[in-house]
């Protein structure tokens, strides 16, 4: 008997918060890979797509040279308003994986104590009647 109290208090304690851990590890690290969060930030300025206008004549044509410019300025803007975008969303996602990793984790590890609370307190409410 003893020894089945003590294999629930071990697998309870211990191997369940450590698969507890690795799962909340793995959801950490997909939203991490997933939205690509410092590879964004490294291409922040770079055009959408890399795509951008590189059109030349021979000579110097100021209209055209003005057309790239305003062609991939845009291109450079938008890439930056959707990569923001995205990394707001990766690291929301990443804030809401890590507080409920910690829920689940101290919920799991306050579960036993929590139920033998509500049983002392319908105890205690059924001796009161």
């Amino acid at each position: 008997m003893m020894q089945n109290i003590s294999l629930f208090f071990h697998w309870y304690f211990v191997e369940i918060p450590k698969k507890i851990y690795r799962i909340w590890s793995n959801y950490l690290w997909f939203f991490k890979n997933y939205f690509s969060i410092t590879e964004l930030i490294k291409s922040f300025f770079s055009p959408w797509k890399r795509i951008y206008f590189e059109k030349r004549t021979k000579g110097i044509d100021l209209e055209e040279w003005f057309g790239n410019f305003i062609f991939n300025t845009f291109s450079r803007i938008i890439g930056i308003i959707l990569r923001s975008f995205a990394i707001v969303i990766g690291i929301i996602s990443e804030l809401f994986a890590f507080v409920a990793g910690i829920v689940c984790f101290v919920l799991w590890l306050i579960f036993p104590f929590l139920l033998i609370f509500c049983l002392a307190q319908g105890i205690n409410n059924i001796v009161k009647l």
